[in-house]
Formats: structure tokens, sequence, C-alpha cells
């Protein structure tokens, strides 16, 4: 498969898709134009370090928030944006 209608894409996902995946390049066709190619972007090598970013949120030290504070912090908020017409 090395171009697709808008149709076809529509219809043949499955087959788009593997397409895809297996390194393909793929023409879109719209009314018998080129509109573009499309490819698969290429996947990020890049790791995340749990245990670096655990200490970097352990450095900010936030304090601890119960369901109802957060609640009520949200109320509080929204009563000054909105005024007091809320229930």
């Amino acid at each position: 498969m090395n171009y697709i209608t808008t149709t076809q894409l529509r219809t043949q996902t499955s087959a788009f898709v593997e397409a895809l995946l297996a390194g393909r390049q793929i023409e879109l066709i719209h009314r018998s134009k080129k509109i573009g190619t499309l490819t698969l972007d290429p996947i990020s090598k890049n790791k995340t370090n749990h245990s670096r970013l655990a200490n970097n949120i352990a450095k900010l030290n936030l304090p601890f928030l119960t369901k109802h504070q957060m609640q009520n912090n949200y109320r509080e908020y929204i009563t000054t944006k909105y005024g007091q017409s809320l229930p």
C-alpha cells in the first residue's frame, strides 16, 4: 500500500495502521490529488527516571491535603471568582 484515498482511510484503517507500523510511507490522495505523505512519528527514546522524579517531587515540600480540604479550597476559589450565586 503506497497510497491511500480519504475513503480508504476511513474504511481500511487496520491495513493503514499495519502499513505504518511496518515502516512504510503512504501518500494521501483526495479527489485525485496528492495531499501529503503519512509516516509514523519516530518513537522517543527518552526514558523517565522515576527515582529522580520522586526526589524532585519530594523536594517541593507540598503539603498533604485531604479530599475535604481540596474541595474547600476549590469552593473558596470558585466563590471568589464567580460570587455567591453558586450552590
